[in-house]
């Protein structure tokens, strides 16, 4: 009889528990889908909030850690939509959830609580300008705190949240994928030491100049900063300064290299050995930093033989390349100057083309192709002077890059074409009309030095040409095509006709021997906007005939809606109307490349115009941009 009441207990307990076992988990997926609904589509962020709280409390029971943090975040954030002060409330639930938790959640949260005290930092920074640093005083308050007490705790914070390295170094972050922003890096960053570190650093890193800095502050000044990887992890960078953000910045990457140096696969270390040279070169204040920065550039890509996993170091030595080469001056720099940065286009186009012309992807790559781009673009200009006399040849200024010979057509223009000619040069259809214009003289220049790939000036001929208005348009080929070319235009005038003025007198002179100019008849046009046309039109305003010194005086009073006023002058066969608007444009080839995120404002509507201190700012806000398509 015993028996048989042992074995119905054992049977039971065993139902009980495998019932406990069958028991499902709680569908996150579906409960974050709720709450996105609740707070994007509905605009209930208090029913948002309460879904958030069960969801950390499920994932609280489950140990779900990557779902307890995330529901965390969340509950923070949507808290602050509603409350006084939401920030140091935020703030002080992340410390509190950190006061309960065990690692690795409490090295995740510490970060975040470092993150959220730097945003509040910036967010607040007017408050703490004048603050002064106070002894024998518990600063409970956020408010009593200086600038230097919030970046003691930052880093407190920041260093508290990887002091466990050994732990940290073998968590894989598949667990905590719900609060990461999942990219095509995962191998870069592939434990939770790499991207708190990461974290960490991004902060110690800026150029905080609000600190107070001892007389002996920290600086990277010795060459050793820059060497390579092996050996960096062993160099010492003593201070005193324990305030110092870029002293720990050095350390940390010391940690991170010193945590990659023995990988089988060498990316992680690649990526962070590459962000510590760039680093050490921003703050580095050696005297040869900018040698010791090639050099270390030099020396990845010699150790790793130019493989791949070097691209971004081949684009970085590439644009210091570049960023020298853009500093030649022809006056400046002599040809057989050692020094002489003309040819570094060169070097930088030679190195980025190793590297595109790999098979295997990588940032490097993509990077050193629009480096590339940039440097081999075309580009042509042309300046001449508004006016030339007539009857004589004249000079104009053509600078160029990247192109062997200049191909010229000068085309005369009457008086509407010049005017519907003067806007939406930006359009293919404004350019396609300029090149199908007939011309009355065309030629052309080979021209010198055009495969340094820098930019070049220098003076051509234009034929003399009678009175008139005329367009010089040059073009990169014989075609003037508007596919893979470059094109540019400027306008001119053909006169003898100058005038000069003081308030509403007016000289008329010749313009090649300052002669006053008789019985030159004057128009004064004004330019008004037409409601009808939906434009701007020029009406003639006033006659005016100069005297025997050239001279003439301006009587009609402007009318209230004449925004311009032009003169229109008449002598013999000679006219000149000048009316000082832009006369040279440039066509790429290409349409142009709009960047939507450059290109996006926000436009910001507050609930009030005047807050006091401690207020919330409710507000809502209209995002606009240029769509990159259609140009709108």
């Amino acid at each position: 009889m015993l028996m048989k009441r042992i074995l119905l207990v054992n049977l039971l307990l065993f139902s009980f528990s495998t019932m406990l076992q069958a028991q499902p988990k709680f569908n996150y997926t579906s409960a974050w889908k709720k709450v996105d609904d609740l707070i994007n589509k509905k605009g209930l962020t208090e029913s948002a909030l309460k879904e958030v709280k069960t969801i950390y409390e499920a994932a609280r029971k489950e140990k779900n850690n990557g779902q307890l943090i995330k529901a965390l975040v969340f509950r923070v954030n949507l808290q602050q939509l509603k409350e006084e002060d939401a920030d140091v409330k935020a703030i002080k639930e992340i410390e509190k959830e950190i006061s309960i938790s065990a690692e690795p959640v409490k090295a995740i949260l510490s970060n975040f609580a470092a993150e959220a005290y730097w945003q509040y930092v910036q967010n607040n920074r007017w408050k703490f300008y004048n603050r002064t640093n106070t002894t024998a005083f518990v600063k409970d308050d956020l408010e009593t705190w200086t600038i230097d007490d919030f970046h003691k705790k930052i880093s407190s914070l920041y260093l508290a949240s990887i002091q466990n390295e050994k732990l940290l170094q073998q968590t894989k972050l598949d667990e905590f994928d719900p609060i990461i922003s999942k990219g095509n890096m995962r191998h870069l960053r592939p434990t939770l030491f790499d991207l708190l570190v990461n974290r960490a650093i991004a902060y110690f890193e800026n150029d905080e100049s609000s600190i107070s800095k001892p007389a002996d502050a920290f600086e990277i000044s010795t060459a050793s900063a820059f060497d390579p990887a092996a050996d960096f992890i062993t160099r010492k960078f003593v201070t005193t300064d324990s305030l110092s953000l870029q002293h720990k910045a050095i350390l940390l990457y010391q940690k991170l290299i010193a945590f990659h140096i023995n990988d089988t696969k060498n990316d992680a270390l690649v990526d962070v050995d590459l962000h510590r040279i760039e680093f050490v070169n921003r703050y580095s204040t050696h005297p040869s930093k900018n040698e010791l920065y090639r050099l270390s550039l030099n020396h990845l890509l010699s150790q790793y033989n130019n493989q791949p996993v070097v691209a971004q170091a081949a684009y970085l030595l590439a644009q210091d390349y570049a960023d020298y080469a853009a500093t030649y001056d022809f006056k400046k720099h002599k040809a057989d100057d050692a020094t002489n940065p003309r040819y570094y286009y060169r070097k930088a186009a030679a190195l980025c083309k190793q590297f595109i012309n790999q098979k295997e992807e990588s940032e490097g790559k993509t990077n050193c192709n629009s480096l590339l781009n940039q440097m081999e673009n075309k580009d042509i200009s042309i300046t001449s002077e508004k006016v030339n006399i007539t009857g004589k040849p004249f000079r104009s200024l053509l600078s160029y890059r990247n192109i062997g010979k200049a191909y010229f057509r000068i085309v005369k223009m009457d008086k509407q074409a010049f005017e519907e000619l003067q806007s939406r040069n930006w359009e293919d259809d404004y350019w396609k009309k300029l090149t199908t214009l007939p011309a009355v003289q065309n030629f052309n220049y080979t021209l010198p030095a055009g495969d340094d790939h820098q930019t070049h000036s220098t003076e051509i001929k234009v034929s003399q040409l009678p009175v008139g208005t005329y367009m010089l348009l040059a073009s990169g080929d014989a075609n003037f095509s508007l596919s893979k070319n470059i094109l540019a235009a400027q306008f001119f005038h053909v006169s003898n006709i100058a005038w000069m003025h003081s308030a509403d007198e007016f000289f008329v002179v010749n313009r090649e021997s300052g002669q006053p100019l008789a019985k030159a008849t004057v128009i004064l046009w004004e330019q008004k906007y037409n409601y009808d046309q939906s434009k701007n039109v020029y009406t003639k305003a006033a006659t005016y005939t100069s005297n025997a010194n050239g001279n003439f005086r301006v009587t009609k009073t402007p009318d209230n809606n004449a925004y311009s006023r032009t003169l229109e002058i008449q002598y013999e066969k000679d006219v000149l109307h000048l009316d000082d608007r832009a006369y040279a444009y440039v066509y790429r080839g290409k349409k142009e490349e709009i960047d939507e995120a450059k290109n996006r404002r926000t436009f910001f509507f507050t609930d009030r115009s005047i807050y006091r201190p401690g207020q919330t700012v409710y507000f809502k806000g209209i995002v606009t941009t240029r769509d990159a398509a259609t140009g709108k």
